[in-house]
């Protein structure tokens, strides 16, 4: 009898560990409800984006080089498309884990230009929600409608992952009038 319990546990354990899995790998399919302050102080919500194209470009400390890299790449090849300033670019840092204490600390390593604005992500919110790859920059666009349409990871910029990128934004910034022809 012991050893039919101890099956029993076992196999429950197994699918608790199975089930827990599969729960943290899954990933949003929309833009979060968000209501988080920059570096500045100033707060931004997911309201501000509603009915927008918006490209999320973010990371954790060990990926932050990256990240200026992929917007630049993905700002330079589709800055000259009709329809380009649709897309609304939405810097994240994800700074969980830094304790209470060093978050004054921590703010202060951000860029002092009011141009250089970054969601300062205490919580960790979007890179749990999208399951981000630590040390990389991660991208995540979403359409209109807020729908998540696409997302890659990487380090340095790879002609591959870029055009990938921006060959699903082309469709989505082309004014309606050249969707219709």
């Amino acid at each position: 009898m012991r050893m039919k319990s101890s099956r029993v546990s076992t196999g429950l354990c197994a699918s608790l560990a199975l089930v827990c899995a599969f729960a943290t790998a899954a990933q949003e399919a929309t833009l979060i409800d968000f209501l988080i302050k920059d570096q500045f102080h100033h707060f931004h919500s997911d309201e501000d984006y509603a009915g927008q194209i918006v490209v999320v470009i973010g990371s954790d400390k060990d990926g932050s080089n990256y990240n200026s890299l992929w917007g630049q790449a993905i700002h330079d090849e589709l800055v000259d498309e009709p329809g380009y300033e649709a897309i609304q670019f939405l810097p994240v840092a994800d700074v969980r884990g830094v304790p209470f204490f060093l978050k004054g600390h921590v703010r202060k390593k951000f860029p002092r230009d009011p141009a250089k604005w970054a969601l300062v992500d205490w919580k960790g919110r979007f890179a749990k929600a999208y399951a981000w790859k630590p040390a990389c920059s991660n991208i995540v666009v979403f359409d209109r409608t807020g729908g998540r349409v696409h997302q890659a990871h990487g380090t340095e910029v790879d002609a591959s992952t870029l055009r990938q990128i921006t060959d699903g934004l082309r469709p989505m910034i082309r004014p309606a009038t050249a969707r219709r022809e």
